[in-house]
């Protein structure tokens, strides 16, 4: 089930902006979301702040907040309980839900969709898209469309997509900076298309991608994600904590998610692990669980996160169901554990350890000058070198606005 412009909707939600005006969320180096108003007057995802101000003089520009998204969406996922039994949530905006019992029980898979899509809409008032497919990118992409994909024709369905497509099924910073990687370096060896990686055969893919390979090899044919290779399953690691006194502030339970979350980062050693399971209990006996998919190694950063927005999701009363009583409680498991796997070489060559660390310099930077403040150069055409050299930001996909390869006279 897919929330479109979520970020947008949950400003809306929190009384931020009006979702039917002209109104875009950024992160500082581009447009991550515009509302449909936006997209109207010609603001697209990617713009600087400056371009999407002068095609739409009277946007309202948001910063972007994963907090509010996440809180926000609580409400959501409350909605869909009432439908379907422990639905999953991949990001803000993105739910997944094993639909064979569900269908069963409603009849079809049409009647499920209705009944989700009205649930969500009367409890939350958003808009949804449901869509029924075979494996998780399969899942992903019919639900943005939404439509119900037969089943075993995933494949089929996926393969005229664009690779850049593999980004839908990355839910961590960490997977997020590992598939854009692959898929920068499909895209060079001419792979545009899922259907194109689906096509090749499974070990040519594992021997030069290695697990992230296989596992891309796996959603472009539409099926399950399978470990990492020659991962051996261990057991959930779970950690947990009584709260003495009982938290009823999402302020102070903040802090209480933090000091968690580092010792669950510590005692899984770098492991990657499925899916995180957040279970809060209150005082009076009841319980609220939230599970998130990671499918990546969870550092200290992500799990605080993924714990902070879910209990401010619940202690905020934002979702209409706030908890009968304090929390006296937590537990953090890290389910389906397993190995980290091993990242194969570029098909040119491995990258050298100046390389590394120059890119670990300029994250940093970035994130203690902001993402402008860091700048790399492009060379574009001109008649000098002034004017053939342009100042980008570092880690924007800039083009040159001026070909180098035309007829520039005087050079």
């Amino acid at each position: 089930m897919w929330v479109p412009d979520w970020p947008i909707v949950a400003a809306g939600m929190e009384g931020t902006c009006d979702p039917a005006s002209p109104c875009a969320v950024h992160d500082g180096r581009g447009v991550l979301v515009a509302s449909p108003a936006a997209r109207a007057a010609g603001v697209r995802t990617g713009m600087r702040r400056r371009q999407a101000q002068r095609v739409c003089p009277e946007i309202a520009l948001l910063a972007a907040d994963e907090d509010r998204d996440a809180r926000a969406f609580e409400a959501v996922v409350q909605a869909a309980e009432e439908v379907v039994a422990f639905p999953v949530v991949l990001r803000p905006g993105l739910l997944l839900v094993d639909s064979a019992g569900p269908v069963r029980h409603h009849g079809s898979e049409e009647a499920l969709a209705e009944r989700l899509v009205g649930a969500v809409a009367a409890e939350s008032g958003s808009e949804c898209y449901v869509g029924v497919a075979d494996g998780l990118l399969g899942a992903v992409m019919a639900a943005r469309s939404g439509v119900i994909i037969p089943e075993g024709a995933s494949a089929q369905f996926l393969a005229p997509h664009p690779v850049g497509a593999l980004r839908h099924t990355a839910f961590t910073k960490p997977a997020r900076v590992e598939v854009d990687g692959l898929v920068e370096v499909l895209i060079q060896l001419g792979l545009v298309r899922i259907g194109h990686l689906a096509a090749l055969p499974l070990p040519d893919v594992a021997g030069r991608f290695g697990s992230l390979g296989v596992r891309a090899h796996a959603l472009a044919r539409g099926q399950a994600v399978p470990a990492a290779p020659g991962a051996r399953p261990v057991g959930a690691v779970v950690v947990s904590r009584e709260l003495d006194p009982p938290l009823e502030r999402s302020d102070a339970a903040a802090f209480a998610a933090r000091t968690l979350a580092e010792e669950l980062a510590s005692r899984l050693r770098g492991r990657a692990c499925g899916r995180l399971r957040v279970t809060a209990r209150t005082t009076d006996g009841a319980e609220l669980s939230r599970v998130w998919t990671i499918e990546a190694p969870l550092p200290a950063s992500e799990a605080t996160d993924r714990v902070r927005w879910q209990l401010d999701g619940w202690l905020s009363g934002r979702s209409g169901r706030p908890p009968s009583a304090p929390l006296h409680s937590l537990e953090l498991v890290a389910e389906e554990v397993r190995g980290a796997g091993s990242a194969s070489d570029p098909l040119w060559g491995r990258a050298g350890a100046g390389e590394v660390a120059a890119r670990r310099a300029v994250v940093r930077l970035q994130g203690m000058l902001g993402a402008s403040g860091v700048v790399r150069p492009l060379l574009e055409g001109g008649r000098d070198p002034r004017t053939r050299i342009r100042m980008v930001t570092s880690g924007d996909e800039e083009t040159p606005r001026r070909r180098t390869d035309a007829p520039w006279p005087g050079r």
